[in-house]
């Protein structure tokens, strides 16, 4: 039987709790947040799904900047 590893991913999540936002839910502190949320952790924050969220950032509809293939979500938007 081979051994499972947990490797970190990028964004801190691991084999484990891959697909979970950081810890990020509508009890969150604005202020604690980072300072760009990726979609995942910007929909736990909302209670809304995830495609949801990247629709409301296809649309314009949520302010959302684009780096290469990575889609972040500045705090300022979560303010709005």
């Amino acid at each position: 039987m081979k051994k499972l590893r947990s490797t970190t991913k990028a964004g801190g999540t691991t084999a484990a709790n891959a697909g979970q936002p950081l810890g990020i839910s509508r009890q969150t502190a604005i202020d604690s947040l980072p300072e760009f949320l990726r979609v995942e952790e910007y929909a736990a924050l909302m209670d809304i799904s995830r495609g949801t969220a990247y629709e409301l950032c296809r649309t314009g509809s949520v302010q959302a900047l684009r780096l290469g293939r990575l889609l972040r979500i500045p705090r300022e938007a979560v303010k709005a």
